[in-house]
């Protein structure tokens, strides 16, 4: 359900929440990623880089994931050196452990080892904020010194996340180029042959094949001379076409819905003295009609609750109590939900939240 390449070079989009690392660490790959060979580097283009390899590997554990990402691009103008001299690696420190295995310059036949003299700054930069949301996303970032045109730039990182609010539950995306050309990509994930995990490809990467790795199953495949897809020109968001391959060991969205399930039920109870209770009273009295009754607690939590979303610990799939958001006075989906399920249930209206999957319309 995460993308993981969110733009042309190197972006990583995630979520959730755990205590994990608020700094990124050095240290080789770990030993369940396989290594993949630097492609020969084809032809100069006319474009401002050209991305040689790109490689996506991930490893589902007991308690969570793990992604490994390298990327390599060769750099062919000055814009490429102004699209290329920033790395940036978002990630989630509540839930998630950074660590970069390489950061070096191969110019001439020489490897330079950037680490070796520099390293990443972090930063949170909260990149949707003017959407009133406070995601807790931390930025690791590094401006590679001495970097020139005709200089290719090889990175290679990894994220371990565990959240506990999963259970060891695990879904993912693992996603190739659909709209810029790549020498070699290569996409792989494993887990132990006793997990039940269940995975779809895209048509695009109906390549993609299932073996046994010794206890492991593994779900590969490699590509030369990757070109963009061409898209459907005036069509719906659903109909885009993407290298993607999902991947979950949740059996149905009906396990999904009885995880997320008790953590409403349980935000949504009042206690004795909340205030909430006197609220229910004032619009049971204004009106004996239950729609009426419904309407009424609606539009108290559209018009006193403002939109935040709070993604910080584990804000990002938890939600907040009714008590809580009552006395921010702004809340999130999640935290508006409870609110008005709270609200509901103390007038003797039954409901219940429903999940919606929104992503692609």
């Amino acid at each position: 359900m995460r993308r993981f390449w969110a733009g042309s070079f190197v972006s990583l989009c995630l979520a959730h929440a755990a205590y994990a690392a608020d700094q990124p660490v050095q240290a080789p790959p770990p030993a369940w990623v396989k290594p993949v060979a630097l492609p020969a580097a084809p032809g100069a283009s006319g474009a401002a880089v050209q991305i040689l390899l790109q490689d996506q590997q991930m490893n589902v554990t007991a308690e969570g994931l793990e992604v490994y990402a390298e990327t390599a691009t060769r750099i062919q103008t000055s814009q490429g050196l102004a699209a290329v001299g920033t790395l940036q690696i978002p990630w989630k420190p509540s839930t998630d452990t950074l660590t970069i295995h390489k950061v070096q310059i191969l110019r001439d036949g020489r490897v330079i080892d950037v680490l070796a003299g520099q390293s990443f700054t972090v930063l949170r930069r909260e990149m949707n904020l003017e959407y009133a949301a406070l995601d807790g996303v931390l930025t690791a970032t590094l401006q590679p010194e001495d970097l020139r045109v005709g200089d290719i730039l090889s990175l290679a990182f990894s994220i371990r996340r565990v959240d506990p609010v999963l259970k060891g539950m695990t879904d993912w995306s693992l996603e190739g180029p659909a709209d810029y050309p790549v020498a070699h990509m290569s996409l792989r994930a494993r887990w132990s042959h006793d997990v039940a995990m269940h995975w779809q490809a895209s048509e695009a990467l109906k390549d993609m094949k299932q073996a046994r790795d010794g206890d492991a199953v593994e779900v590969a495949m490699a590509q030369d001379d990757v070109q963009p897809l061409v898209q459907p020109a005036g069509a719906p968001l659903r109909f885009v076409q993407l290298r993607r391959a999902e991947f979950s060991n949740f059996p149905s969205w009906g396990a999904v819905s009885g995880l997320m399930y008790p953590l409403f039920v349980k935000a949504a109870v009042l206690p004795d003295r909340s205030p909430l209770k006197a609220e229910a009273a004032r619009l049971k009295a204004a009106s004996p009609d239950r729609k009426a009754q419904a309407a009424a607690a609606l539009a108290l939590v559209q018009d006193h609750i403002r939109y935040v979303f709070l993604g910080l610990n584990d804000g990002g799939l938890v939600p907040a109590t009714a008590d809580e958001t009552w006395s921010r006075r702004f809340g999130d989906c999640k935290a508006k939900t409870v609110l008005l399920l709270a609200l509901l249930h103390e007038l003797d209206i039954p409901a219940e939240a429903v999940l919606v999957n929104t992503p692609g319309r």
